[in-house]
């Protein structure tokens, strides 16, 4: 995985982009030494708005062999394809095929949809735990939350086909809001903005920690329809502290 970097007079609105490989990033980079203005205008959209539709521009392809890709049309002549999973991850950039000729454009999805999966299966560096143990990273993102200014973070983590998680992860969701913005909702509605996309990994429910006196975090939850699972202990790797979990449902009606 390769990040790509905006350049300086590139502005950027939340959505960190990586190419899926060493060859990805060298298209990429093609595109903005030859096409500048057009490589501008695409980070710029994927950065602020991947997954929104923008006619004859930005649309998410169509096929079930092609799912969850997206494509963003540069000009005429090349375009970006590129998937969602936290971050925006390009799998390829460059020459636009106007016909499909002979399934040229699955072909080219197929052959690179492992290094997508590999990113959004979680397979990457292992985590540190305190006693200097190692365990597997299981998937995951962050993303912060934006008034104009930083205000704070909410994370996502999962295991693909099961709502549980291993022993060291002690919930789903996690956020954090700085100080001075507190009390303004930013919370709340971070947590109704990532619940959908839990939803969209077949997840039935996620599951929340606390401290057991912290309120204003348990409201928020409480607010997103989260209903108290009970009161436990942490594991050693988080302070044998004691915690209060709670659960919110996904499946829809």
């Amino acid at each position: 995985m390769e990040r790509i970097d905006a350049e300086p007079d590139w502005t950027t609105d939340g959505y960190e982009l990586y190419a899926s490989s060493v060859q990805v990033k060298k298209e990429w980079d093609a595109i903005v030494a030859d096409r500048p203005a057009d490589a501008k205008r695409c980070y710029e959209r994927l950065s602020a708005a991947p997954q929104e539709r923008y006619a004859g521009r930005q649309f998410p392809l169509r096929g079930g062999n092609n799912k969850p890709f997206w494509e963003y049309e540069l000009n005429g002549s090349d375009r970006v394809i590129y998937g969602v999973t936290g971050r925006v991850v390009v799998i390829s950039a460059g020459p636009h095929v106007k016909e499909d000729v002979g399934g040229a454009l699955s072909k080219l999805i197929e052959r690179r949809r492992g290094e997508f999966d590999d990113y959004d299966s979680g397979r990457s560096t292992p985590v540190i735990l305190a006693d200097g143990s190692f365990v597997p990273r299981i998937p995951g993102f962050r993303r912060w939350m934006w008034d104009g200014d930083f205000a704070g973070t909410i994370g996502f983590r999962w295991v693909p086909g099961t709502p549980a998680l291993p022993p060291h992860c002690s919930g789903h969701i996690g956020y954090s809001v700085v100080p001075w913005k507190r009390r303004r909702g930013y919370a709340t509605a971070a947590l109704a903005l990532m619940l959908p996309e839990a939803r969209q990994r077949g997840l039935p429910y996620v599951e929340l920690v606390t401290d057991i006196d912290n309120l204003p975090s348990q409201r928020v939850i409480l607010a997103n329809g989260g209903a108290l699972v009970g009161d436990f202990q942490l594991g050693p790797e988080h302070g044998s502290a004691a915690a209060r979990r709670f659960r919110i449902p996904l499946q829809r009606d």
